[in-house]
C-alpha cells in the first residue's frame, strides 16, 4: 500500500514530530516520532466541525469519552500552518 498524502508537523513535545499520512485506501495514519522513539497512534479518524475545521482525532477515549485531536484544516478551509504537505 503507497501513500497517497504526506504531511508533517512539530509534535506537542519539544523535538518531537508528527506525520499524517493518508494511505491510497484512504486509511489514515498518524506517527509520532521523539529521537530514535516512534509510536503509531491508535485510529486517527479525521472530523469536520460545525465551523468548517477538520481536526485529526487519535488515540483511546478518556474518562469523559474524548480523545485528543490535533488542528487539521482551519475554518476557511486551509492547512493549518503547522502542518507541512509533502505529498
Amino acid at each position: 500500500m503507497t501513500v497517497n498524502e504526506l504531511y508533517v508537523s512539530k509534535g506537542n513535545v519539544v523535538g518531537s514530530t508528527f506525520v499524517f499520512m493518508i494511505m491510497e485506501n484512504g486509511t489514515p495514519i498518524l506517527m509520532w516520532y521523539m529521537g530514535n522513539s516512534s509510536v503509531k497512534e491508535h485510529n486517527p479518524t479525521i472530523n469536520k466541525k460545525t465551523n468548517g475545521s477538520m481536526v485529526i482525532e487519535y488515540g483511546s477515549p478518556n474518562l469523559f469519552g474524548v480523545r485528543q485531536t490535533l488542528p487539521f484544516v482551519d475554518a476557511n478551509g486551509e492547512l493549518e500552518e503547522k502542518w507541512e504537505k509533502i505529498k
